[in-house]
């Protein structure tokens, strides 16, 4: 079968290793008590290189994480070895919770340069493991504070929600003294997001003045901080903030990422947006890319009901 050969430079293309969790947060639909364990949901050794193999000389970037928990990958070590070994001039992402005791992985994510996304949404103990239950948050500001001597600042992910919005500040001043950058996300939902839009309505003077202040602590420093320009369609009016994908005409991830699912289902973003191009492991990803379902997403993604409000400041 003749394949289309693959031209395109990517700027990411994100791997999902693992569609298993160790935590079940509550703002999340692919933790482990609504998606049990299943070694199956783990995409083999040899399916990530046989993707590398196409994939890993046209992407600046590879992320190694998807819906679920990478550093739980029986082979997670291995795979993030080879993958600097074979194609040491690309970058490598990894959106982890961190919540682990095992030097082995630390170290290998040191010793590869891993820029790291560290999701933490709240820097109280109790709070956080309410929210990401199954935390340790002790395991996770261990690690935090064992990252000191990495060149790439890693970045906290903070997820606004119902339970944390009053942690901006608290948040933004523990990624700060920790020398880390941040950034805010949000939580989306296809059903049941009127209590979120009423607290950020409730509360938009509150937000506003957080981000405020933590632009004043991050002032002067070496440190990234992006904030969103909208929560939940809600305009923020506050200065520096950065455009989300939402409030865009034209998404522009979709002209220079994708994502792969651990069973080689082929989607258009980093958001895990449920819209199929296809399977790399049935198609190229040549054909993938030129295909209908790719260019007809294109046209008409804005009307699509997940992209609303997206929420994706372009990391």
């Amino acid at each position: 079968m003749q394949y289309e050969k693959l031209t395109t430079k990517f700027e990411e293309i994100i791997i999902e290793l693992s569609y298993n969790c160790n935590l079940s947060c509550i703002m999340c639909g692919f933790g482990k008590d609504v998606n049990p364990f299943n070694k199956n949901k783990f995409m083999s050794f040899a399916k990530f290189r046989s993707i590398l193999k196409q994939i890993g000389r046209n992407a600046k970037t590879i992320r190694l994480n998807g819906r679920g928990e990478s550093t739980i990958h029986p082979d997670f070590v291995e795979i993030l070895n080879y993958t600097k070994v074979h194609y040491p001039e690309v970058s490598i992402n990894l959106f982890s919770n961190l919540s682990f005791n095992n030097m082995r992985i630390l170290d290998a994510l040191i010793n590869n340069n891993v820029q790291l996304f560290i999701s933490m949404d709240s820097p109280i103990a109790v709070e956080l493991s309410e929210i990401r239950k199954g935390a340790n948050f002790r395991f996770i500001k261990e690690n935090i504070e064992r990252l000191t001597n990495l060149t790439n600042r890693p970045f906290i992910i903070f997820t606004i929600q119902e339970n944390n919005i009053h942690r901006i500040y608290d948040i933004g001043s523990f990624s700060y003294n920790n020398n880390c950058h941040i950034l805010y996300n949000t939580i989306r939902k296809d059903e049941g997001i009127e209590p979120f839009i009423k607290m950020v309505t409730d509360n938009k003077h509150s937000i506003t003045n957080q981000f405020l202040e933590v632009r004043k602590l991050y002032s002067g420093s070496n440190l990234q901080l992006l904030y969103p320009d909208q929560l939940a369609g809600i305009q923020l009016k506050v200065s520096q903030a950065t455009q989300t994908h939402g409030t865009m005409e034209c998404c522009p991830a979709l002209y220079k990422e994708l994502c792969i699912f651990y069973d080689g289902t082929v989607t258009p973003c980093n958001m895990f947006n449920p819209y199929v191009y296809g399977n790399i492991f049935k198609k190229s990803l040549g054909d993938i890319w030129s295909g209908h379902e790719r260019l007809d997403f294109i046209t008409f993604h804005k009307n699509y009901y997940y992209c609303k409000n997206c929420a994706n400041l372009g990391l």
